[in-house]
């Protein structure tokens, strides 16, 4: 396993170094097309020039397909976070769409209930207070604020349910996602 793992990060590096060195190769074709075109402007006739800023245009595509393919070889998030999962190992290719790792902010948590009650939903409002109970820690309660409603309900179990989105005040190094909670709403002024 450990030498297949090398010999996955030497291919690796080695791809690595042929887009890097196809960057370089294109960069210098642009400046030599460059220098090209500026003699001929200085006096060559008009055939010559056409040619010259079609080899200095080509240059120029090739650089960017050549950045673009770099670019391509990293894989890279779209915001800060950390690193929570990776499916992916060195050297495998990825077609674009398919997630390989799972991102995110473990500065600021927050809490999705999935089934409450069209009944009970009429009774909860953003900037409402909750309590938030974790399987977890039984004996340990947090403190929320409701910041988001989903307006859209769902049949969840045979009834309409709605969604609602509670960021907890603190951070807790404990915190693990998909964590089961118990979400009590405060009442307004609670």
């Amino acid at each position: 396993k450990r030498l297949d793992d090398a010999w996955a990060d030497y291919r690796k590096a080695i791809q690595w170094t042929e887009l890097e060195a196809n960057v370089e190769s294109a960069k210098a074709n642009v400046e030599n097309a460059q220098r090209e075109f500026d003699n001929l402007i200085a006096g060559e006739n008009g055939e010559q020039m056409a040619v010259a800023r079609a080899q200095f245009e080509s240059a120029r595509a090739n650089l960017e397909a050549a950045r673009a393919a770099l670019a391509n070889s990293q894989l890279r998030a779209p915001f800060a976070a950390t690193v929570l999962s990776l499916d992916l190992s060195v050297g495998e290719t990825v077609n674009a769409g398919v997630p390989v790792a799972y991102l995110g902010n473990t500065n600021h948590w927050k809490v999705e209930t999935k089934d409450l009650a069209e009944i009970d939903v009429a009774d909860v409002a953003i900037g409402n207070t909750v309590t938030v109970k974790l399987d977890a820690f039984p004996d340990e309660e947090f403190t929320g604020t409701v910041t988001k409603i989903d307006p859209v309900g769902k049949l969840y179990l045979g009834d309409m349910t709605y969604q609602i989105t509670v960021t907890l005040d603190e951070a807790d190094t404990r915190f693990l996602w998909n964590m089961t909670a118990t979400v009590t709403v405060n009442a307004a002024g609670e």
